[in-house]
């Protein structure tokens, strides 16, 4: 809601909710006097140029096709929706309306990732031809209301919420992933979990420009939530540590490194036909150059 009150183009029409209460809470906390109660009367209204949703993932697609229809330009979180069809929906809409449709991902304006983006658009890392992306997000508590009901995010499979992993990616490169095959597994049934429903959901994407990448997602798993990406490239590799580590960076020189010189590198290192130049960490919060530490056995300089 700031994002939206503090830009110097934007001016919050209404604020709308069907829960009374929540409608109440996000007033208060905005400052914002206008309100409405259902969907229907924002999209009526003339003087509203755009709508943003942040609703249920189930209705993502039916809400943003009848705003694009409305005349409205839509801003909507993601996921954009749940089924194949839902997709074409708002696709469809978008063209016949002449609206603008934008997908809220925001991961790909993370700090770390956009220090990716910040060597990859001068080419430090050259041509990307394998990333990786794992999004472990904790979402039982989610599952169910304080009366018992199941939520929508109860029977959500993990890779239909895979835009926190590919989003930095299509981002940065402005690539299209063109095909994808996926496999699904699963611990012991957790208490209240829906029979069938996979712990954890794993694909492999192939892009348009040939990058090959993998996508783990999973809501339920006894390992500590986070978010890791890596992108390999022909000149440099970027990685992201689990958690909430440093930030890695790896690139290789433009001239190879005498040998003599890369002695406390590894055997694999040194057998390696470019040697590595520099490998430096970057913090999240905010980015540090400062190099990595050293152990005792690797206490000289490269």
């Amino acid at each position: 809601m700031n994002g939206f009150a503090n830009h110097p183009s934007c001016r919050v029409a209404c604020l709308c909710d069907t829960d009374p209460n929540a409608l109440a809470q996000s007033q208060a906390a905005s400052g914002i006097d206008a309100t409405r109660s259902h969907l229907d009367q924002v999209l009526a209204d003339r003087q509203i140029d755009a709508v943003a949703l942040f609703t249920p993932a189930p209705l993502h697609a039916e809400q943003s096709a009848a705003a694009l229809r409305a005349d409205k330009h839509v801003l909507c979180a993601v996921p954009a929706a749940t089924t194949e069809q839902g997709c074409r929906d708002i696709a469809l809409a978008a063209k016949e309306s002449g609206r603008v449709y934008m997908m809220a991902e925001n991961w790909p304006y993370e700090p770390s990732v956009r220090k990716a983006q910040s060597l990859f658009s001068p080419g430090r890392l050259g041509s990307l031809f394998y990333g990786e992306a794992e999004y472990l997000h904790h979402t039982e508590k989610l599952w169910f209301t304080p009366e018992g009901d199941p939520t929508w995010r109860h029977a959500l499979a993990p890779m239909i919420y895979p835009t926190h992993g590919l989003g930095p990616y299509l981002h940065m490169t402005g690539d299209r992933f063109v095909n994808v095959t996926a496999q699904q597994v699963s611990g012991r049934e957790p208490p209240g979990a829906t029979p069938d429903r996979a712990w954890l959901q794993l694909a492999v994407l192939r892009s348009a420009n040939g990058c090959l990448f993998k996508l783990m997602n999973t809501f339920c798993n006894a390992h500590p939530g986070g978010h890791y990406l890596s992108f390999y490239g022909n000149r440099g590799s970027f990685e992201t540590a689990r958690g909430k580590q440093a930030r890695f960076v790896a690139r290789w020189p433009k001239k190879p490194v005498p040998i003599r010189r890369c002695q406390t590198m590894s055997r694999i290192w040194a057998a390696m036909p470019d040697r590595l130049l520099a490998l430096s960490t970057i913090s999240s919060r905010p980015f540090s150059t400062a190099p990595p530490r050293r152990s005792a056995r690797s206490s000289r300089r490269i």
